[in-house]
């Protein structure tokens, strides 16, 4: 984005209107238009005869483009003082997630896992070691926390370690959180961020029950995976396939899953390719049927 020098919001002579603070730039989707903002938030694209006319201060103060641009925030046509409370309604408009309070909550629920990734933040311990799973005081008292904030929209993401190694607790969480939710009418989604490693028939029940939204990754290949998120088998690829499957309610795929996407009535599979290294990332939701 490129910035107006000062004097250039200055009006000309005539003009009938004045330039209001923008930037502007241009975007591989749009080649054939500039993008202009203001400091409301507010933006359009201006093709570029439009954006000169705007810039040097040529438009018709009466023209349709004008008026639109001033709806906008980006011109004031006339001679007035600015209004400023308008301005000052959209920004409280833009900011007013910041009154709702946290939004996302994210249980740990265990530092155990099948994996040792090598990029992983978490302290990794080993999966036969209950220890480092989250206990129920904990637990009860991050529920609490969880309805202290005003907002009524949540998100809660349970992760690990591999939460599914403590699914009894994260069956326990979403137990606690729906009844105590009778009362709020909150609007709550839950989230599980797993690789997928042994999820059983129980577990996608209750998943489904609660309308989870499942995420899971495969870093590529084999040759890529396996290195990034080693298991002692060597055969992390296949266990994460295995599990989006399970989820599918189908046979696993092949190892190789191609960059394509699924959709069906009961869940739906986004396969996203990054354009530079084409490692995929796998996104489902388990939903209602």
């Amino acid at each position: 984005m490129k910035f107006r020098p000062m004097e250039a919001f200055q009006p000309a002579a005539g003009s009938g209107y004045r330039l209001l603070p923008f930037r502007f730039g241009r975007l591989p989707t749009h080649p054939n238009e500039i993008l202009v903002a203001g400091d409301s938030g507010r933006f359009t694209f201006l093709t570029e005869s439009d954006f000169s006319a705007f810039a040097d201060h040529r438009l018709d103060p009466a023209s349709e483009l004008a008026v639109n641009l001033e709806g906008r925030d980006l011109v004031h046509r006339g001679d007035g003082p600015i209004p400023l409370d308008r301005h000052a309604i959209a920004w409280r408009t833009r900011k007013a997630f910041v009154f709702e309070g946290p939004t996302l909550q994210i249980f740990v629920v265990s530092l155990r896992c099948h994996h040792s990734c090598s990029y992983c933040q978490v302290s990794r311990q080993a999966e036969d070691d209950t220890s480092f799973d989250m206990d129920d005081a904990t637990a009860q008292a991050s529920v609490d926390r969880l309805f202290e904030t005003p907002a009524r929209r949540l998100t809660v993401e349970f992760q690990g370690g591999e939460p599914l190694l403590a699914f009894g607790r994260i069956r326990s969480i979403v137990e606690d959180i729906t009844a105590r939710n009778q009362a709020g009418h909150r609007s709550i989604t839950f989230v599980l961020a797993s690789t997928l490693h042994g999820i059983t028939a129980e577990q996608l029940a209750f998943f489904r029950e609660h309308r989870f939204e499942l995420s899971t990754s495969l870093d590529g290949p084999e040759t890529l995976h396996n290195p990034n998120r080693p298991l002692p088998s060597r055969d992390s690829p296949a266990h994460a396939t295995v599990g989006v499957a399970a989820a599918h309610g189908r046979t696993p795929r092949p190892r190789n899953v191609p960059h394509t996407q699924h959709r069906d009535r009961q869940t739906s599979v986004w396969a996203n390719a990054n354009s530079q290294n084409q490692v995929p990332m796998w996104h489902f939701s388990s939903e209602a049927t």
